[in-house]
């Protein structure tokens, strides 16, 4: 699906990093690998260590190399819970589709009956009309890149 203004919206640039705008991300992962055990000090000396359980996302030499490439946010005081810079320009073009359509961005079966009616001169030939939007929301998910 192609981006929305309210995803773009999702990222700013608080910290005026030269790569343009950014979302924070959790830096755990769900489960323990071992690579992920160690104790993270934020550059204000606060030290946070995975939970019971998680570990975090990448290894220590990892994790390091992402500090001095600016990619872990400790928050404006410098002592937050690490969370990795995900950049605008490095995301995919596009996002998930959702499985739930809303009958705000894809139409209803009302809106499909004055649709139908507005084609046919007030005749319905159908008993149960899509709406348009729904219909293009279906071919733009099935709609292959380049094709």
């Amino acid at each position: 699906m192609p981006r929305t203004d309210e995803a773009n919206s999702r990222y700013g640039n608080i910290d005026n990093d030269f790569r343009g705008n950014w979302t924070s991300d959790n830096l755990l992962r769900k489960d323990v690998q071992q690579s992920g055990l160690y104790t993270i000090t934020t550059p204000n000396g606060t030290q946070y260590n995975p939970p019971s359980g998680r570990s975090w996302r990448v290894s220590q030499e990892k994790f390091n190399e992402m500090v001095a490439d600016n990619r872990i946010w400790f928050g404006k005081s410098g002592g937050n819970v690490p969370r990795i810079k995900r950049f605008l320009s490095e995301v995919q073009n596009g996002i998930k589709a959702i499985s739930l359509l809303k009958h705000n961005e894809v139409g209803h079966n009302q809106e499909a009956s004055q649709e139908l009616r507005k084609i046919f001169d007030g005749e319905s030939y159908f008993d149960t009309p899509k709406p348009i939007r729904l219909l293009e929301r279906i071919l733009t998910l099935g709609a292959v890149l380049d094709n």
